[in-house]
């Protein structure tokens, strides 16, 4: 029985998440108010209506690599390169003030040193599904302060990659040298360069080819492969899967074959999003 059990957490979820799109559409909030106060009611923390979480993670990263590739779709790659300041300048001045502020105040409050540090580079991130998710819902991804999120977001996800490496050292366990970690840092960020570079020649191919068999199905499975396995490779570079799907998703957005892939990917993003989302709500511990 308990083999089945991840068929039944769905289930759950989705007749929970039914009524909430509606209620919350009704009253004018975000929808994913709705799905994170659900996953607090419904969790272990909550009703207990679901107890094990993990199996719901996993379904809720697809659905957050989804979000990303439509939002992906959705914002091209021209877009990215005009706001490549944006990204390097405003990403760059948020996250350092962040963690020298967050920095000071933690250390004010009696933390030592590395640990005011590690708090302060949690605290500098933020969620980009939940952002990019609010900005999409409201039509702003284009808008100035949306290109200026978007930005700031991507450079955070890229940051994420040197707070990895910095870990140990804060930890007073690290091996590593500067000159290690320079090291590292050089190599993910040369295979991101080396996957974009070549997902940028052969993605429109495949997909050109896909689309000449003429059959729906393979055209949606075709799609989805490069979606998940773009991921998986940046996911395997120390990077996030999400990313990967971003990435995979800017490529594709000036494919001829654009609109189509949106319309097949769309009912399954909406799907998986409100899982993720809830899932969410499923690890807040209100007694924490």
């Amino acid at each position: 029985m308990n083999d089945f059990l991840i068929i039944q957490d769905v289930v759950v979820i989705l007749s929970v998440s039914l009524p909430i799109i509606f209620l919350f559409k009704k009253i004018n909030l975000p929808s994913i108010v709705g799905f994170l106060i659900a996953g607090m009611l419904i969790g272990p923390y909550g009703f207990n209506l679901i107890k094990s979480v993990n199996q719901i993670s996993v379904m809720a990263e697809i659905g957050i690599m989804l979000l990303m590739f439509t939002i992906g779709l959705e914002f091209s790659l021209s877009q990215l390169i005009k706001i490549k300041k944006f990204l390097l300048i405003a990403g760059g001045f948020q996250l350092l003030l962040t963690i020298i502020f967050s920095t000071i105040i933690f250390s004010a409050l009696g933390l030592e040193l590395k640990q005011s540090i590690f708090f302060s580079l949690l605290v500098s991130l933020s969620s980009t599904a939940i952002v990019l998710k609010i900005l999409s819902d409201k039509n702003e991804l284009e808008a100035p302060h949306g290109k200026f999120s978007i930005g700031i977001l991507i450079f955070q996800d890229l940051a994420i990659v040197p707070m990895f490496l910095l870990l140990p050292l804060l930890s007073g366990f690290g091996k590593l040298s500067g000159g290690d970690i320079a090291l590292n840092i050089a190599i993910t960020f040369g295979v991101l360069a080396g996957l974009f570079l070549l997902a940028r020649f052969l993605m429109p191919l495949i997909v050109y080819q896909i689309a000449n068999i003429r059959m729906r199905e393979a055209f949606t499975i075709g799609v989805i492969l490069l979606l998940l396995g773009t991921a998986y490779i940046t996911h395997t570079a120390g990077l996030s899967f999400a990313l990967g799907a971003f990435i995979a998703g800017l490529i594709l957005s000036e494919s001829e074959y654009n609109h189509q892939i949106v319309s097949d990917i769309l009912p399954f993003r909406d799907a998986f999003n409100s899982i993720f989302f809830v899932s969410i709500g499923l690890l807040l511990n209100i007694n924490f």
